[in-house]
């Protein structure tokens, strides 16, 4: 119920939309998605023995690529199970982003008083990391520094499964919060 509460705002979910867009694009850069293409040529490639490498993995939550997309100034080299990882990670960024937005442009669920609705009255618990309405976007961050440096750091495997369990905690926080703006 009050997720339809907030895809009724707009302006919530524009902003969580353009972030979770930002995120997934950043998540698939991470992992080595993208690729330099060959000028103006279009093609989609599967390959042969998909079946097999469907759950084949390269790295902890990284599967192997096996379909190439060429666009004219890229290509993108990804795994449908990267994917759908990432998409489900990116709807858990626009739901925090989302949920944040219209919590903050409600004073009364951040107990910021109605005439301080500025940057100003959330600075203090924004720089501590303690704002009321959950700074959600530092907890994606995990999991993209984690795929950057997949062969640097052993706890990587641990980051992507927190990143999800911190997410939907951060959501399920949020928008039992939510209210109509």
């Amino acid at each position: 119920m009050k997720l339809k509460l907030l895809l009724r705002d707009k302006k919530s979910v524009g902003w969580g939309a353009l972030g979770a867009c930002v995120y997934l694009g950043i998540y698939m850069w991470s992992i080595g998605a993208f690729r330099e293409g060959r000028q103006g040529t279009y093609a989609l490639d599967i390959a042969r023995n998909w079946q097999s490498m469907i759950f084949r993995t390269s790295a902890p939550y990284v599967w192997e690529p096996m379909i190439r997309l060429q666009l004219p100034m890229f290509s993108l080299v990804f795994s449908p199970v990267n994917l759908l990882l990432g998409i489900l990670l990116g709807t858990l960024v626009f739901i925090n982003l989302a949920a944040t937005i219209n919590l903050y442009r409600q004073p009364k669920s951040c107990r910021i008083d109605a005439g301080n609705k500025g940057l100003l009255a959330i600075l203090p618990s924004f720089l501590t990391g303690f704002a009321c309405c959950v700074p959600t976007f530092l907890i994606p961050l995990a999991s993209i520094s984690a795929s950057i440096t997949v062969y640097v750091i052993w706890f990587r495997q641990f980051l992507i499964p927190l990143s999800v369990l911190l997410l939907l905690w951060g959501s399920l926080y949020s928008l039992k919060r939510v209210q109509k703006v």
